[in-house]
C-alpha cells in the first residue's frame, strides 16, 4: 500500500472509520472500535462540526479499507512512517486536553472502553483553526454551465479533489471585493449576476464547510468537506470546450466523501422546498441542511431514511383500463396517467394537463418511456408482441418473410433493461444495438469494407453493405460474394436472446458481435447509479380487438406475482420469438388502456382481462358534468342521460366531452349536435330515429336552440 500525498486522501479514510462505526455492519463496527482502542496517534478532521478521529496507522496509506489494512498491518503499516508523512499536512503530533475530552465522548458514543490511566499518553495530527470551528455553511455548486458536460467536470472534481468556477479574473486573495467586482463587470460576461455572486459566495468558503456538487435541480452527484479556503491556479479545470467563458481557476480542495450519484426526488427534504436553486455555478449558501448531514453523518433529527436511490413506485396498479361511454375523456385521463406515472407526481389539476402532454409527448417523440396503440379488429399477436412479416426483397427473387417485433415487446425491453441496470446497480449507461451498429457500419458511408477476422484460423472477411437495415453483405476471403448476415439475428446475438451456430455462415457472426461489443463500451455514458424509470404503453379502443388472440400467453404474464422479480416471477417461451428466448414482463412498465362501453364488442374481453387489469369508470357523472360545463348545458345533459339510462342503460349515454369548450358560442354547439352527439344516438336507436332520437333531444328545453324532426336522421338541431 502507498503511503499518502493528499490530505484528501486522509480525510477520506478517517470518514471511512467514521463510517464503519455509525453505518457500518457488526464486522465492520468492532474493526473501527478496536483500531480505536488500540491506537495512540490519532488525526482528528472536522466534517461540518463534527469532529472525526482515526488512528495513523490507518489513515496513513491511500485507500485503506477494513479488508485492505489486516492484509499488510504486520508487514508494512510502520507507525512511524505514517506518522512522518502526516505531520506534513498537520504539524507535529501533540497531546491537547479538550481534543483528548471530545475523544472521550466520542468513543464513549460507540461504547468503546479505554483506560487512559494506564495508556500511553494519546497524541492529535490535527489543524487548531479548523477542528474547533462548529459552525459550517454548505456551498452548492454545479460542476459546469456546458450542456452534456456536467458528468466530465465532475470526475475532474473527484480526481483533482477540488470544486471550481470559472470567470477567470486572475487571483484575487489578496484584492479588495469592490475591485473584484468591478473587474468581473468589465469582462461583460453573459451572465454578470451569476459571475458577481459565485465569486462574493466562493471567496466565503472556510475549511470545514460543506460542498455539494449539483446536477441542475436533477440531483447531486456527491458531497465533500473543503479542506482550503479560496486559491487561484490557472486553468486547473478546464473542460477544453469552445464556449466556455474563460476556464475554470478558482478553486479550494476538498475530499469527496459520498460520490454516489442521488436523485433530488430521493432525497430526504421534510419541508418540501427547493433543495437548492435550479442553475448557477455556486447556486446556495446556507446552514447544512439537515438531509444532507444525514446522509454524510448518519444525524437523524427526522423520521425520513436514507434514499435507496429508487423512484418510489407509484400508487397506480400496473395494469388499468379506463372504461365508459363515448366523450367522457378517456384518451384524455390517459395522458394524465401516463405522466403521472413517469414522473410520480400529480396532474390532476386541469391547468397541468399541457404540461402532461408535453411530456408524454417527448417520451412519444423521443421512443423512451411512452408507446401508443390503437387496437382494431384485424390487430394481431404478430402485431403486438413478435412473429413473422411479409416482405418483398428487391435484392432477392420475391416474397421473403422476416421476423417482427412488435410494440409490446420493444417497449418491455427498454423497461427491463432499465430496471437490471438499476437492480445490477450499474453507473454507466450503454448505447443501443442501433447506435453501435451505426459506428461499425460508418465506413460504408465513405464505399469503404469493413475487415473483420474471424476465429477459426484468423480467417478474415469483408462487409460490404448495408441492404435497407434488413442485413448485411459480405466478402469471404476467398473472393465469394452473395452472402448475407441478418441484422436482427445478430442483435438478438449481440443482446444474449440465441445461441451462437457455429456451422454455415454461423461462424461468421460472433466475430461481428466481438466487434460491435468493443465499439460499445468506448460510447458508455457514466451517469452515476441508473434510476429506476417507469414505462407506459397506453392501448387505446382496447376491446375492438380480439384480446385472446392478441395477448397470447402474455395474458398470464401481466399478473402482478407474475412480473419478473416478483413473488411468483414467471418467464415463459413465446411463439415468434427464438426457442431459446424465455420472456417475463419487466416490474415497471405499467399498461394503461381505454374501453368504450357502448361497443359491442365489449363482451370479448370482460372474462379475459377481469383478473389482469384494474377498471376505473369513466361516466358523465352529475359532479363530473357540473364542474365541466356550465348551465343550461350541464343540466340539458344530465336529463337527456337520465332518459338514455331508462331506455338504453348507463353505457350509452353521453359524455360530456362532446361540448367541453364549445358552450360558449350556441353555433358551435348546434355544430356538435347534429355533426358527432345526433349521429351517435342514430347508432343507439337504429330503429328509432323518428321516435327516441328526436324525443330524447327535443323533451328537455334547451335555451336558444330547437330540435326539428329529420325524415332521414330523425332529428336536427338549429338555433333560434
Amino acid at each position: 500500500m502507498d503511503l499518502v500525498s493528499k490530505r484528501a486522501q486522509v480525510v477520506e479514510n478517517v470518514y471511512s472509520v467514521y463510517s464503519y462505526l455509525e453505518k457500518g455492519n457488526n464486522q465492520q463496527k468492532e474493526f473501527a472500535a478496536s483500531l480505536q482502542r488500540r491506537g495512540w496517534v490519532y488525526v482528528a478532521e472536522q466534517v461540518a462540526g463534527e469532529i472525526m478521529f482515526a488512528p495513523s496507522k490507518f489513515v496513513g496509506y491511500v485507500g485503506n479499507t477494513d479488508i485492505s489494512y489486516p492484509l499488510y498491518r504486520d508487514r508494512n503499516a510502520d507507525g512511524r512512517k505514517t506518522n512522518v508523512k502526516l505531520a506534513k499536512f498537520y504539524g507535529k503530533e501533540r497531546t491537547h486536553a479538550e481534543l483528548l475530552e471530545r475523544f472521550k465522548k466520542y468513543l464513549s458514543r460507540y461504547g468503546i472502553q479505554r483506560n487512559y490511566e494506564t495508556d500511553k499518553t494519546i497524541r492529535f495530527l490535527f489543524l487548531d483553526n479548523e477542528v474547533f470551528n462548529e459552525k459550517h455553511a454548505a456551498y452548492f455548486i454545479s460542476p459546469t454551465h456546458i450542456p452534456k458536460q456536467k458528468n466530465i467536470a465532475w470526475e475532474s472534481f473527484w480526481d483533482k479533489n477540488i470544486a471550481a468556477i470559472g470567470w477567470d479574473i486572475g487571483d484575487h486573495a489578496k484584492r479588495p471585493w469592490n475591485e473584484i467586482e468591478m473587474e468581473i463587470k468589465s469582462r461583460e460576461y453573459e451572465n454578470q449576476e451569476e459571475a458577481i455572486d459565485s465569486h462574493k459566495l466562493f471567496s466565503e468558503i472556510v475549511p470545514g464547510d460543506l460542498i455539494a456538487i449539483n446536477n441542475v435541480n436533477h440531483g447531486l452527484f456527491g458531497i465533500g468537506v473543503a479542506l482550503t479556503g479560496y486559491r487561484y491556479d490557472e486553468g486547473i479545470h478546464y473542460l477544453d470546450v469552445a464556449d466556455e467563458e474563460d476556464g475554470y481557476s478558482h478553486y479550494v480542495e476538498v475530499a469527496w466523501l459520498y460520490k454516489e450519484y442521488i436523485k433530488s426526488n430521493d432525497l430526504p427534504n421534510p419541508s418540501g422546498s427547493k433543495l437548492w436553486e435550479p442553475y448557477g455555478a455556486i447556486s446556495v449558501k446556507s446552514q447544512v441542511p439537515d438531509y444532507i448531514l444525514q446522509i454524510l453523518l448518519n444525524k437523524v433529527d427526522t423520521e425520513i431514511e436514507i434514499p435507496k436511490n429508487i423512484i418510489p413506485m407509484t400508487k397506480i396498479a400496473l395494469n388499468t383500463i379506463l372504461y365508459g361511454p363515448p366523450g367522457t375523456g378517456k384518451t384524455y385521463h390517459t395522458i394524465v396517467k401516463a405522466a403521472e406515472i413517469i414522473t410520480g407526481e400529480s396532474y390532476s389539476d386541469p391547468l397541468k394537463y399541457n404540461e402532461a402532454k408535453t411530456l408524454v409527448k417527448h417520451h412519444l417523440n423521443s421512443l423512451d418511456q411512452v408507446e401508443f396503440v390503437t387496437f382494431h379488429q384485424n390487430y394481431s399477436y404478430e402485431d403486438f408482441v413478435a412473429g413473422l412479416r411479409p416482405d418483398i426483397d428487391g435484392a432477392s427473387i420475391g416474397l421473403r418473410f422476416t421476423e417482427h417485433r412488435g410494440i409490446f415487446y420493444r417497449i418491455n425491453e427498454r423497461a427491463k433493461k432499465n430496471w437490471d441496470q438499476h437492480k445490477s446497480g450499474q453507473t454507466y449507461v450503454e448505447p443501443t444495438f442501433e447506435e453501435v451498429l451505426e459506428v461499425f457500419l460508418l465506413p460504408l458511408v465513405e464505399d469503404q469494407e469493413i475487415d473483420v477476422s474471424t476465429i477459426a484460423r484468423n480467417v478474415s472477411f469483408h462487409i460490404t453493405s448495408n441492404n435497407n437495415g434488413k442485413n448485411l453483405g459480405f466478402r469471404k476471403k476467398s473472393g465469394g460474394t452473395g452472402h448475407t448476415l441478418s441484422i436482427n439475428t445478430l442483435k438478438d446475438l449481440y443482446e444474449g436472446k440465441r445461441e451462437y451456430n457455429l456451422q454455415g455462415l454461423g461462424i461468421y457472426f460472433r466475430p461481428v458481435v466481438d466487434r460491435l461489443k468493443d465499439i460499445s463500451k468506448t460510447m458508455r455514458r457514466e451517469t452515476g447509479k441508473i434510476d429506476l424509470k417507469h414505462y407506459v404503453l397506453i392501448i387505446d379502443e382496447i376491446n375492438r380487438a380480439n384480446i385472446s388472440r392478441v395477448f397470447g400467453e402474455l395474458i398470464t404474464l401481466l399478473e402482478d406475482d407474475k412480473r419478473l422479480g416478483a413473488e411468483n416471477e414467471l418467464k415463459l417461451r413465446l411463439p415468434g420469438l427464438p426457442e431459446d428466448e424465455h420472456f417475463g414482463v419487466a416490474p415497471n412498465l405499467y399498461l394503461v388502456g381505454t374501453m368504450n362501453t357502448a361497443d359491442k364488442s365489449i363482451a370479448l374481453i370482460d372474462i379475459a382481462l377481469r383478473r389482469r387489469f384494474v377498471f376505473e369508470d369513466m361516466y358523465p357523472r352529475e359532479e363530473v358534468v357540473n364542474r365541466l360545463l356550465h348551465d343550461p348545458y350541464n343540466a340539458y345533459l344530465l336529463a337527456v342521460n337520465e332518459r338514455i339510462k331508462t331506455l338504453k342503460g348507463a353505457d350509452f349515454t353521453i359524455g360530456h366531452a362532446y361540448l367541453i369548450g364549445k358552450t360558449g358560442n350556441t353555433g358551435e354547439v348546434v355544430e356538435v349536435l347534429n355533426q358527432k352527439i345526433i349521429p351517435l344516438l342514430n347508432e343507439y336507436f337504429y330503429n328509432q330515429r323518428n321516435t327516441s332520437v328526436h324525443g330524447l333531444l327535443s323533451g328537455t328545453p334547451l335555451a336558444g336552440i330547437v330540435f326539428d324532426i329529420d325524415p332521414f336522421i330523425g332529428a336536427k338541431a338549429r338555433a333560434l
